[in-house]
């Protein structure tokens, strides 16, 4: 325990020089040097170094003690330890900070501005459990593994199978894990696939999936982000730049940038038809390979295996057929659909909007929630109807499976609270960041500048959709100023066609997901634990040298020769070889420890 004893002194540490440093300004009148000093007012970049504290106390922690819920709660405790201007001593100010600590959890899920979207995420979560607790013990679930058993055979069958569903479910990132990981868990286990592999497969296949999606849920938001950004862009600088005002046209255009997602999904079809692994995913594959999710070293269940714990293994549903469990997922595909359709039609006055207009201005949380409840009765008068279950054990069914998601609800509760007390209104953890990283600049290297900012902001606050919220209006007006500082621009040049601009915003949106990928406080990365019923910190340790494999290749193949001016297309190619190359010659077969 030599290094766990080492980092909880360096955590101890922290602490005494908090308790002894006095009240702290959180946001100082820093600027950023050099010519995109004009480029960005209105945007908050000064902070302290000890708004790194919070997120640096969540990871040390977490690896010393294998406790989230500890290791989130001491962050949230920290923040409000360095934001503390109290007078009081030592003991005072960390009473005081405890206190405002509970404050903080309590307003994730009563804000003052009475925003409803945390409790919405938490209730479509724990509807979702009920359903699937419903479809396991009614034997829909278990008729489902049957059936598919002819298309799973092998451990490559599985995993292609759980990657392809993946692709297939590409309208919401919470929706993509929850769903997919929770259907395939009995599937992989048949199969020997570790946990961690399926926490993997499902992660990996979430948030690109629907980052890079014509149409889905998180279009809405980065359409908005980039419009508005070049709009103002455009509106200051008349003389210099035009924008068409085509933001979708926009968004369409920075795709071919985003390499960090394409190589992610390109990185996990090739593991998964392989069969090749390395790292802690190697030992974990070998593990479940050898002695199955009971054997030694095996990760401890994130939640409980709904289904079998609301019922007795001998009471469960023995007349279920795979029916039991398609019908309600269809009704959660379809009632998502038409939720979107209904609620983004209906606010739109226009007589034929597009579609990323409509799911643009749908009530997204809402209609999560609306869909899983829908789909969690669907699925217990199916159960009562086929006398799978009865009317008693169908309820305790649906109750059980909405108390095993009390746990992913607890850490979802602490990692925004982590991500509130890090934000751009208390320690402002990414304007920091931004203030070390920025300066005087050369414009080719703004694409890797911008992945490697936005992933160590994502990391550090566990969100991607804040860390686009504030760094695509920055790196925006820093290119633009760059390029103008380097008279890369003519009049009238279109700033959402410039190739530079996409690539550096499209790197935004990239490094955004790869950071929350490798982020502990991430809370699709928690949301994916859960849903393959696996240890946090398994997930994230196993899943790290895959996603930062990624990350450097996205860096040495897409970022970096892009900014030199190199086709997209090459990059692109050049970073799905480099993807192939690794697997086969880094990766191991499970084969070959036999």
């Amino acid at each position: 325990m030599k290094h766990g004893t080492f980092s909880l002194r360096i955590v101890i540490l922290m602490w005494v020089l908090l308790l002894n440093r006095g009240s702290l300004t959180v946001a100082d009148d820093a600027s950023i040097s050099g010519p995109a000093v004009v480029a960005v007012q209105g945007v908050n970049v000064g902070a302290h170094w000890t708004s790194l504290l919070p997120p640096v106390v969540a990871v040390v922690l977490a690896v010393v003690f294998r406790e989230t819920l500890l290791a989130l709660f001491a962050a949230v405790w920290t923040g409000m330890l360095v934001m503390s201007a109290s007078d009081h001593d030592w003991a005072g100010r960390l009473g005081e900070s405890l206190i405002a600590s509970v404050d903080v959890l309590i307003g994730q899920l009563v804000p003052a501005d009475g925003d409803t979207a945390h409790v919405q995420i938490i209730l479509f979560t724990m509807f979702l459990g009920s359903v699937i607790s419903l479809m396991s013990a009614s034997g829909g679930t278990q008729a489902l593994v049957d059936r598919l058993t002819p298309v799973t055979r092998s451990r490559r069958g599985g995993q292609m199978t759980v990657c392809l569903s993946g692709l297939v479910v590409f309208f919401d990132d919470y929706a993509n894990s929850l769903l997919l990981g929770s259907t395939m868990r009995p599937v992989t286990d048949r199969l020997r696939i570790s946990r961690e592999k399926l926490a993997f497969l499902v992660d990996t296949t979430a948030a690109p999936v629907a980052g890079l999606a014509l149409v889905s849920t998180w279009v809405g938001f980065e359409v908005g982000l980039i419009g508005d950004s070049f709009s103002r862009l455009a509106e200051s600088h008349p003389d210099v730049v035009t924008y068409s005002g085509d933001a979708y046209g926009t968004f369409l255009a920075t795709l071919p940038y985003r390499f960090y997602p394409w190589f992610a999904l390109v990185f996990v079809l090739v593991i998964a038809w392989t069969g090749r692994d390395f790292g802690p995913m190697w030992a974990a594959e070998l593990r479940a390979l050898r002695d199955g999710r009971e054997g030694k070293g095996a990760a401890k269940p994130q939640a409980m295996d709904v289904g079998e714990r609301a019922i007795d293994c001998d009471e469960m549903g023995r007349d279920g057929t795979m029916w039991n469990a398609i019908v309600p997922l269809v009704v959660l595909l379809a009632g998502i659909v038409i939720g979107f359709w209904v609620t983004g039609r209906g606010a739109i006055d226009d007589a034929s909007p597009s579609v990323w207009q409509i799911v643009s201005n749908a009530d997204t949380n809402r209609v999560l929630v609306f869909a899983s409840l829908l789909a969690s009765i669907v699925a217990g008068l199916l159960a009562i109807g086929t006398r799978s279950l009865s009317l008693t054990k169908a309820t305790e069914a649906w109750i059980e499976g909405a108390r095993s998601m009390l746990l992913a609800a607890m850490i979802l509760v602490l990692a925004w609270a982590v991500a509130m007390v890090c934000d751009e209104d208390h320690l402002n953890t990414a304007g920091y960041l931004v203030n070390l990283t920025t300066g005087q600049l050369d414009v080719r290297w703004m694409p890797v500048i911008a992945f490697v900012l936005s992933a160590a902001v994502s990391f550090a606050t566990g969100t991607s959709w804040a860390t686009m919220g504030l760094l695509i209006p920055l790196i925006t007006n820093v290119t633009f100023a760059l390029m103008q500082d380097e008279q890369l621009l003519s009049a009238g040049t279109d700033v959402g066609r410039s190739p530079l601009m996409l690539a550096a915003i499209g790197s935004v949106l990239a490094g955004s997901i790869f950071g929350d990928h490798c982020s502990p406080i991430s809370d699709t990365t928690v949301l994916s634990s859960v849903a393959a019923d696996c240890d946090h910190l398994s997930h994230v340790e196993t899943q790290l040298p895959y996603a930062v494999t990624v990350g450097v290749i996205t860096i040495l193949c897409g970022c970096l020769p892009i900014g030199f001016g190199l086709p997209w297309w090459v990059a692109v190619l050049a970073g799905l070889l480099a993807c192939v190359i690794v697997v086969r010659f880094i990766g191991r077969s499970l084969d070959a420890s036999r």
